[in-house]
């Protein structure tokens, strides 16, 4: 199984000028993502799971900027949305807050804080059943 959490995806998201074309240019800011790309691109299980790619392969160093692609990661890592209005329309979304989740535009990440207001009304609205507490008839 690849070493690989979602952790490390939104270490790389984070430093992704998403270009909305599912891809963008990732700054190597420092050892952990030079770390973390390497271990994608040399992993074909890790990329599986991920789903980013460089899109020329070869060296780099801290410093760089580099060409990716980028696409939605396995859903037992978690999820990456647009906006939070694609967030709120991912399946099961109106059940339950998905368990780990990125949000590009404001590039939050779940359990970032502040949590902003949008987010905050709606983990309110989203799973009012299992707050409620069973009636017996």
């Amino acid at each position: 199984m690849p070493d690989v959490g979602f952790a490390d995806l939104v270490l790389l998201y984070r430093n992704i000028a998403f270009d909305g074309f599912g891809g963008g240019t990732v700054h190597v800011a420092d050892d952990d993502v030079t770390a973390t790309i390497r271990k994608v691109e040399t992993d074909e299980a890790t990329y599986d799971l991920t789903q980013i790619s460089l899109v020329e392969s070869g060296s780099f160093d801290v410093g760089d900027d580099l060409r990716v692609n980028v696409g939605q990661p396995c859903s037992s890592l978690g999820v990456l949305a647009a906006d939070f209005d694609a967030l709120f329309r991912m399946p099961g979304a109106a059940f339950a807050e998905p368990q780990d989740s990125y949000v590009i535009d404001p590039g939050y990440a779940r359990n970032d804080e502040p949590m902003p207001d949008i987010l905050g009304r709606y983990s309110g609205l989203s799973t009012p059943c299992a707050r409620r507490p069973v009636m017996s008839i």
